[in-house]
């Protein structure tokens, strides 16, 4: 019995893809990010959408 002929996506690559698809739409804008490396330190950052996508993709 041959497997599904579906294309199954993973978490991870539904998160690419939104984050490319928010990059097209939307290549000057910022996003917030949550650093926490608890307890010692916790803040909110802001960086382009650009560098959010090439970090996600290069991790």
């Amino acid at each position: 019995m041959p497997g599904p002929s579906l294309p199954l996506v993973g978490a991870s690559g539904a998160i690419s893809g939104v984050l490319g698809f928010y990059f097209i739409w939307f290549p000057h804008n910022r996003v917030r990010l949550w650093i926490a490396l608890f307890p010692f330190f916790m803040q909110v950052v802001r960086w382009p959408a650009r560098m959010v996508l090439a970090v996600y993709l290069f991790h």
